[in-house]
């Protein structure tokens, strides 16, 4: 049984009532394979990333190859299952992990506006020990790894990324992955092309559409039975981060099991952490724009860190593991 109760409600208790994705149930979808939904993209689709026809025995175009990307019931309740993207490339029965994306189009995003990324993964079959599953958000939602947008806060702050190791859950429960993006005040769009340089697209959030991606990387499946199923793909806007939002404040990762790493374009003052009945239990002081919070002592479940940089506050929620 899925281990959701417990998380809408501390969601629903922490976010606003905007949402931003509203189909992240996967209830209307057709059970079987997912595919190209079109340019206008009403529910999600799915791609693999296969687009030569000498690659892959003369298929082409980005519906999915070999049932890669299928929506699935699991005890009448449906989810996206995702599995070992294998490709019979060359006609030689070889297969090949590649990776694999699922998306759909945002609406109505707001310039300044931190948002909430939630999603269930589960993961069924052999150990997987390589390889990730991230959140990314793009101008367009065909396959271009490039046009990453720099929202994002991690390692790498184009992409949310969700490791193997993370995504295995030896009871087969499902786990819940978050993350946060808040839209540049300004609300101009700019991605690092190919040759690594930053260009804005003309428009913006109001004039172009911009898509949620969720990806699984090269190298994560074993075999072609195995999958990663995901379901309650949600996004919420964020707790009143707009004025905030100019600090670039991120905390990450998150979910963190032992550090919660802090970092901004200003030195943060103060941070406290509170549990989600607004008990305090951390209270820190830095002085610095990198920082990190010791968190392996904390129980597991939601907390809410609100920090302080020149006066101003923001809050935002984070996952202990």
């Amino acid at each position: 049984m899925k281990l959701k109760i417990l998380y809408l409600s501390l969601l629903a208790f922490c976010s606003l009532n905007a949402q931003v994705i509203t189909n992240s149930g996967f209830e209307s979808l057709d059970l079987g394979v997912m595919g190209n939904l079109g340019a206008s993209m009403p529910d999600w689709y799915a791609q693999t990333n296969t687009t030569s026809a000498s690659d892959c025995g003369g298929v082409t175009g980005a519906i999915p190859i070999d049932e890669d990307i299928q929506v699935i019931d699991e005890g009448g309740n449906k989810a996206v299952a995702i599995f070992a993207n294998g490709k019979k490339c060359n006609n030689s029965g070889t297969v090949v992990n590649q990776a694999a994306i699922m998306a759909q189009k945002f609406t109505n995003l707001v310039a300044g506006q931190t948002y909430d990324i939630s999603m269930d993964v589960k993961y069924s079959g052999a150990p997987i020990t390589t390889g990730n599953m991230n959140f990314q958000i793009r101008p367009e939602a065909a396959y271009n790894y490039a046009k990453r947008l720099p929202w994002l806060g991690s390692d790498d702050p184009r992409a949310a990324y969700i490791s193997a190791t993370a995504i295995v859950n030896t009871q087969g429960e499902y786990v819940t992955m978050t993350h946060q993006f808040t839209v540049p005040a300004d609300g101009k769009v700019k991605w690092i092309n190919n040759s690594n340089e930053e260009v804005e697209i003309e428009g913006g959030i109001d004039g172009i559409d911009i898509f949620l991606c969720v990806v699984k990387g090269q190298g994560v499946i074993p075999n072609g039975t195995d999958y990663i199923a995901i379901d309650n793909v949600t996004v919420t806007e964020g707790l009143s981060n707009k004025d905030f939002s100019k600090f670039q404040f991120n905390l990450f990762p998150n979910p963190a099991s032992s550090r919660l790493n802090l970092k901004a374009n200003t030195s943060i003052d103060d941070v406290v952490v509170s549990n989600t009945l607004g008990q305090k239990v951390k209270q820190l002081h830095f002085g610095t724009k990198e920082a990190f919070i010791d968190v392996s002592d904390l129980n597991k479940g939601i907390y809410i860190v609100t920090a302080k940089i020149d006066g101003q506050s923001g809050t935002y929620r984070f996952i202990k593991k």
